[in-house]
């Protein structure tokens, strides 16, 4: 029997003992549905021990809250939902809806406990199974600075109003007529700084204002201080930062930020003097 027309029994019991209550999706256990988008019969399938390569999209309703693109294999564990994963083909696509109190059982990393809707919504597409000497191979061939790009490039693409300045890109998330940023001056500003996969290393929002002068070298790493110059008070903005731009090649001295590593700052201009 064919591994999808296999997969699709197997939905179809389980629905005959529960009944979906997600129209288009198939209940695959308590708190995770399946809905089959496209699946490939007679390609390479999942053995175990296998990583996979897949391109993950996480929404959080219409906001992508992680993303993880097809260069970066990922070996699945037997936490909640992970084994829908070995279940598909390469080629195969999927979306599922996890609840949010399952999907805090996860391989991401990151929790779901912020997000405004009641079920976590991931979109899935499996590119290739690789076996351990193939997933060697993958890491000996791989170049880290056009990893980086690939990533970030697949990321941009989700993000709609992106403006561009130094080669720093940005989103204004609230815009006011008030006075632009100028050199020397003073400002407070709040910000949480994140990687694309969503997972947040640093915040100041549970703290005092962050207090710089502007134009004052190595105060903030030289991405944000490129898109200060175009923020006026009061305005928010998410500001995404290539590695060359924040923490580079050696990535930051805490070793919390990897070599490599595009960064995210969702940012507030809290005041300027």
């Amino acid at each position: 029997m064919k591994k999808t027309t296999l997969i699709l029994c197997i939905l179809f019991l389980i629905n005959s003992c529960k009944e979906s209550k997600i129209d288009g999706y198939n209940l695959i256990n308590d708190g995770v549905h399946l809905k089959l988008y496209s699946f490939e019969d007679n390609v390479k399938t999942y053995q175990k021990g296998d990583f996979i390569k897949a391109t993950f999209f996480v929404y959080d309703e219409d906001t992508v809250k992680y993303l993880n693109y097809k260069y970066i294999p990922f070996l699945p564990t037997t936490k909640s939902f992970d084994n829908i994963f070995t279940l598909l083909n390469v080629g195969d696509s999927a979306e599922l809806l996890v609840s949010k109190l399952i999907f805090d059982d996860n391989s991401f990393g990151f929790s779901s406990k912020e997000f405004n809707a009641d079920w976590v919504k991931i979109n899935v597409k499996i590119e290739d199974f690789l076996n351990e000497k193939e997933y060697d191979n993958f890491l000996k061939q791989k170049d880290n600075e056009l990893l980086e790009q690939l990533i970030l490039k697949s990321y941009l693409s989700t993000e709609d109003k992106i403006e561009k300045v130094d080669n720093i890109y940005y989103v204004k998330l609230k815009e006011t007529s008030n006075n632009t940023i100028k050199n020397a001056d003073i400002i407070d500003i709040r910000y949480t700084g994140g990687f694309i996969s969503g997972v947040v290393f640093d915040t100041t929002f549970s703290k005092e204002p962050f207090e710089l002068v502007y134009g004052t070298p190595n105060q903030v790493i030289e991405g944000l201080d490129r898109v200060l110059k175009v923020l006026k008070n009061g305005e928010k903005a998410k500001i995404i930062i290539p590695s060359q731009f924040a923490f580079g090649d050696k990535g930051s001295s805490t070793g919390i930020v990897p070599p490599y590593s595009t960064v995210i700052y969702n940012l507030e201009i809290i005041n300027i003097k």
